[in-house]
């Protein structure tokens, strides 16, 4: 039985999908969007086995920005290595070509796939229009590219329509994927841990700068754009943000940086957050290493423009002391449940610090020498290595070590290895 028509209120997706799923169906069903590339799902005895689109680089590419598996830079590099490769020699997908490079492993692209599947099944659900084709097929001929796990069509029907229904209410606040999330005036409460905010909300919250679109937000978090998107409708529910345009965003920007630094001073002040972390042991560091060299730095510009290439580290606040952890701790405790995200905020904030750290010393290393400096270095890294051996046991992957070396610019290193350092 062949099966065709327009999609409309009285036929929408989730008609369509209960029709083929109460009759057990087995085919293949297309849909066609206007000028949208059109996409077909593969249905066995009524369940929903695959999708076509998981075969595009640019859906698995969304699912990796936005899911948080790479970066931005790491994608495109693994995209542009994929597509030089001769056509006839290219692996079927560019997830296949990943797995093949171990730029990610076998199991984390199960698990890509699947939440692919997933997420383009209900996407659909945001068409209202269009049209529709289905093919019937018998089960045992229908080829599945991908050891997908079968989704019901009710389990599908029910949270494509709730997802359907709650991204409704959220655009009709948030009309642009373009505009811009703006923290108008930091509660104070919320800052000193008075407040509380859901964990994926904090998240979101914690990343605002007043300069980055939604779209941004959503390849940053590693959530997906749907919950981004619902954390931020609940954000401006609360009026906690408001969405601008870039000129007013950068207006904000400014006096909400100056009211966050100025809470941050005092809650440092206050020395409520009490457990130290691998982030402010090396913010403490690198701040005694730019004051001893060269207070006359201009730390704030400087960091303004690592901040731009690792996003992460805007949980770092330049004050009039230098670089203020104060945010980053207490983010730290309020999504603690979610390592890969603590993880990757932790490895950024890190990295970009040695290459803070880096950029200073070779600023000075001809006007003092590379030995003097290595020698300042090694006095600062005495002084708080106390501080990181008592953070093993609660951080057994952080070295302290390891932060040091990376600290002295390779060049130096060297130097220094062949008895060069003056």
């Amino acid at each position: 039985m062949e099966l065709e028509g327009n999609l409309s209120a009285s036929m929408a997706v989730a008609d369509v999908l209960q029709f083929l799923g109460l009759g057990n169906m087995s085919g293949r069903l297309n849909f066609s969007f206007g000028l949208e590339r059109g996409l077909y799902l593969l249905i066995v005895n009524g369940k929903i086995c695959g999708i076509s689109s998981l075969d595009s680089s640019n859906v698995i590419g969304k699912i990796l920005l936005t899911y948080g598996y790479l970066s931005r830079v790491e994608f495109i590099d693994a995209n542009d290595q994929y597509t030089r490769i001769p056509v006839q020699n290219r692996p079927r997908t560019l997830l296949t070509f990943m797995v093949l490079r171990q730029i990610i492993g076998k199991q984390q692209a199960d698990k890509i796939l699947q939440r692919a599947f997933e997420d383009e099944v209900l996407e659909l659900f945001n068409h209202k229009e269009g049209s529709f084709y289905f093919e019937k097929i018998p089960p045992e001929v229908i080829e599945i590219p991908y050891q997908l796990r079968k989704l019901e069509v009710d389990q599908v029907i029910m949270e494509g329509s709730r997802r359907s229904d709650e991204w409704e209410r959220c655009i009709a606040d948030i009309p642009s994927m373009d505009l811009i999330p703006c923290v108008k005036s930091y509660d104070r409460r919320l800052l000193t841990g008075e407040t509380r905010l859901p964990q994926n909300v904090w998240k979101v919250y914690s990343l605002i700068n007043n300069r980055r679109q939604i779209q941004t937000l959503c390849e940053m978090i590693g959530l997906g754009t749907f919950v981004t998107v619902r954390c931020l409708h609940e954000l401006l529910t609360e009026k906690m943000i408001t969405f601008e345009t870039p000129a007013i965003a950068l207006e904000q920007a400014n006096l909400a940086h100056a009211e966050i630094i100025k809470v941050c001073e005092e809650r440092a002040k206050t020395l409520a957050l009490d457990a130290d972390t691998p982030i402010a042991i090396v913010t403490d560091m690198t701040n005694e290493f730019i004051m001893k060299l060269d207070s006359m730095f201009d730390l704030a510009a400087k960091w303004t423009k690592i901040s731009a290439l690792y996003p992460h580290t805007e949980m770092l606040f330049f004050t009039s002391n230098g670089l203020n952890s104060v945010f980053y701790s207490l983010t730290l405790r309020k999504v603690k449940e979610d390592i890969h995200f603590l993880n990757k905020c932790t490895s950024e904030i890190l990295y970009a610090l040695t290459q803070l750290v880096q950029d200073v010393y070779r600023s000075k290393a001809l006007e003092k020498g590379a030995e003097t400096i290595s020698q300042i270095l090694t006095q600062l890294a005495d002084k708080f290595r106390e501080r990181a051996n008592a953070l093993q046991t609660q951080y057994p992957d952080f070295s302290f070590d390891d932060i040091l070396e990376r600290m002295t610019p390779p060049e130096v290193r060297e130097m220094m290895t062949t008895g060069n350092g003056n």
